[in-house]
């Protein structure tokens, strides 16, 4: 539940990073395997990130290039993801109840170690941290109806920039080792992406799959509704669903311009591709950018 709720203002990779490692070195305190609660926190990371704006890659991919908020995110699949976290707890707590119920109780030694171990040594993060969390939360919520009190446009991503150069100028000496901790292959990896979808849109490419959707679904506005949910989760749980959510955005962008009677339903076909790419990447390993770091983390301790 946790994972859920943080995946939605964090970003679910941030959170599964922490958390795997988190979950492993508690199993071993327990003495249980950690594969089960690892993979439930996949799970509810990536249900819990569907729920805003921020809170998965796609959907920060579809909300810049299809023009949606924070706001709109969370009024319109929060309450999905959120009915949506509670079935998928539910249902591991149910697969898992004999093996949590083999669970030790931890002693007062163990738990003083636990405490000790995982005690705050330093302040000062966790109040810039904490304080530009809280900000660019804010930021994020509120800064379209700043760009129509002050007349200028703010994207999004400044919402996320602007804190993590206030943290940067206040750390100081920190800042270098930050710096270097920031994921370039990774980097490198969305600038690419983004140039092969621009080059497919530019060639024509988009257009082609689009005229070929519009063509299958005869223009019906449920059928187009039904396949971005069903068709782009299964694909996207091969693919992975960060190029699946750039390409499938241009193509929805493509369809509605060729078809403007489907314009009116944007909305529609919009939240069906974001809960359909979120919530399909939890079928495979490599359906979603945090699955393949939560699994690999545990590959690399030794789990399976």
């Amino acid at each position: 539940m946790i994972t859920a709720i943080l995946a939605g203002f964090m970003d679910s990779i941030t959170v599964l990073i922490f958390f795997t490692i988190l979950t492993i070195n508690l199993c071993k305190m327990f003495d249980i395997s950690p594969v089960p609660l690892v993979i439930a926190e996949v799970c509810t990371a990536n249900i819990g990130g569907s729920g805003t704006l921020v809170g998965d890659p796609p959907n920060v991919i579809i909300g810049s290039v299809l023009n949606y908020t924070f706001s709109d995110f969370v009024k319109n699949t929060g309450p999905i993801a959120i009915v949506a976290t509670i079935v998928v707890t539910l249902f591991f707590f149910l697969i898992n109840l004999k093996g949590l119920k083999s669970i030790k109780k931890l002693n007062d030694n163990e738990k003083e170690k636990l405490i000790i171990e995982n005690k705050i040594s330093n302040m000062k993060y966790v109040k810039i941290g904490g304080s530009s969390f809280v900000f660019a939360i804010l930021f994020l919520v509120t800064h379209h109806l700043l760009n129509e009190m002050f007349g200028f446009h703010i994207y999004a991503s400044i919402a996320t920039l602007l804190p993590a150069m206030v943290c940067l100028s206040l750390l100081k000496e920190e800042s270098d080792d930050i710096l270097r901790s920031i994921d370039g292959e990774t980097l490198l990896f969305f600038i690419g992406l983004f140039i092969i979808i621009g080059s497919l849109e530019k060639t024509g490419v988009i257009s082609v799959i689009a005229e070929k959707i519009i063509r299958i679904s005869k223009g019906n506005p449920i059928l187009l509704s039904f396949s971005f949910i069903w068709i782009c989760g299964v694909i996207s749980a091969i693919v992975d669903n960060v190029p699946m959510a750039l390409t499938m955005s241009y193509i929805l962008l493509s369809i509605i311009s060729q078809t403007p009677e489907l314009a009116m339903y944007k909305s529609n076909f919009v939240w069906s591709l974001t809960l359909g790419l979120d919530i399909g990447g939890n079928m495979t390993p490599i359906g979603a950018s945090a699955n393949v770091m939560a699994y690999s983390i545990l590959e690399k301790i030794k789990y399976t």
